[in-house]
């Protein structure tokens, strides 16, 4: 782990012989642990940054309500204020950096590290409105402490909640950030060839119709990305959602809260390991045996599951 302390190195990204990052980006602290991330594992940890970093995807500018008839993102975000970086820093240190050997971190991780302050997602729904006598369509927001970009992941926590960060909190945070990572390393094939008796549980539905929203756990599947045209496919896609879901804290797997269960492609997974939604135990049994692989493989699951 780095010691905090003061940094004056100057390391510079260049493309096509222009500065376009520069480290470190200020003389505080835990600067030291910025540029000793990039000396190690080569990623650039930003908590100065554009808009540009955070909304361009490299085909599409992701901010929400920037653009009209519905041509737009849904994210809405702010970088770090620097009073709160150094315990956004140790966070993100201690509740993932710490969990992965070194192999994973050097190929795994993206481009940039974008610590911010403020990190929500838009979704649409339509809310009745006694005013106007009908439904309108309209953009409510959730709070992310994590969010996949086309070259980063922009990490929240950088405000005054870093301070004081409660258990329950910290549960959040490290689901927020290691079900991303997760599900990168299997993306980038990093991760590969995981026990084949995970895939017994539900190979008769690889490639095939199931039904969707909760009904889906009783036989093991997670998503609808599931559902795809080749065996091989949906096979894949489903190691991806279980690789997901062991960066969720076990804390929030089995919590005993209501959960809706109206998302047809995507029903929520907080409290599937409870008997109501996992019927047959057939999610819980193929997450402990990709949980048990991870740990052959020297990713620390136990601090995953009781962060």
């Amino acid at each position: 782990m780095c010691l905090l302390g003061c940094y004056d190195e100057d390391i510079k990204l260049s493309s096509q012989g222009e500065p376009f990052y520069t480290l470190p980006q200020g003389d505080h602290p835990y600067d030291k642990c910025i540029v000793e991330w990039f000396e190690k594992y080569g990623f650039y940890t930003l908590y100065d940054f554009d808009e540009r970093d955070l909304y361009w995807n490299n085909t599409d500018w992701e901010e929400s309500e920037m653009l009209d008839y519905g041509l737009t993102g849904k994210l809405l975000g702010y970088k770090a204020d620097t009073n709160y970086v150094a315990e956004q820093v140790q966070l993100f240190q201690d509740l993932f950096l710490a969990h992965y050997p070194d192999e994973y971190l050097e190929k795994g991780m993206p481009l940039k590290i974008l610590l911010c302050s403020y990190l929500k997602l838009g979704k649409n729904q339509r809310i009745w409105n006694p005013e106007i006598g009908k439904t309108e369509v309209v953009t409510v927001y959730d709070d992310l402490w994590g969010k996949k970009g086309y070259d980063y992941l922009a990490i929240n926590g950088g405000n005054e909640l870093a301070k004081n960060m409660t258990d329950s909190l910290k549960a959040e945070f490290s689901m927020g950030v290691n079900s991303l990572f997760l599900r990168i390393l299997g993306e980038k094939k990093l991760l590969v060839n995981p026990p084949s008796v995970f895939f017994e549980f539900s190979n008769d539905y690889y490639g095939e119709y199931f039904p969707g929203d909760a009904a889906m756990f009783q036989i093991g599947i997670l998503t609808q990305d599931v559902r795809k045209n080749t065996v091989e496919e949906s096979m894949y896609q489903d190691f991806l959602a279980y690789l997901a879901l062991a960066g969720y804290p076990l804390s929030i797997l089995e919590e005993n809260v209501g959960v809706s269960d109206n998302a047809y492609m995507y029903p929520s997974l907080r409290g599937v390991f409870r008997s109501d939604r996992d019927v047959n135990g057939i999610v819980r049994q193929k997450y402990d045996i990709i949980v048990e692989w991870l740990r052959t493989l020297g990713i620390g699951v136990d601090a995953l599951q009781n962060p």
